[in-house]
């Protein structure tokens, strides 16, 4: 597993301006939290577990494909950043 943080430098009220990615060896989701402007957050998991919302099943882009984009900031972060914002995140 590993995790990327980015932010959406550009992102309206109603679309999340942080992301935050737990992907698989074949940088495929496993799980995200999208936090909006207002700090409301969404989660996301491939596994459809409760109430939350499913993931899109494709690989999440390199960071320097994502660094490329200019309206987008990419970087790695850690498990425990990742869970930190997990357990934050709500639907």
């Amino acid at each position: 597993m590993f995790w990327i943080a980015s932010r959406w430098l550009t992102a309206r009220d109603d679309e999340p301006a942080h992301s935050f990615y737990e992907m698989d060896d074949d940088r495929f989701e496993v799980r995200r939290v999208e936090v909006y402007q207002d700090g409301s957050r969404r989660r996301y998991t491939a596994r459809g577990l409760h109430e939350l919302e499913p993931i899109e099943v494709m690989p999440i882009p390199s960071l320097e494909e994502i660094n490329s984009q200019p309206d987008f900031e990419a970087r790695t972060t850690s498990a425990e950043e990742f869970e930190s914002e997990w357990t934050q995140g709500s639907t």
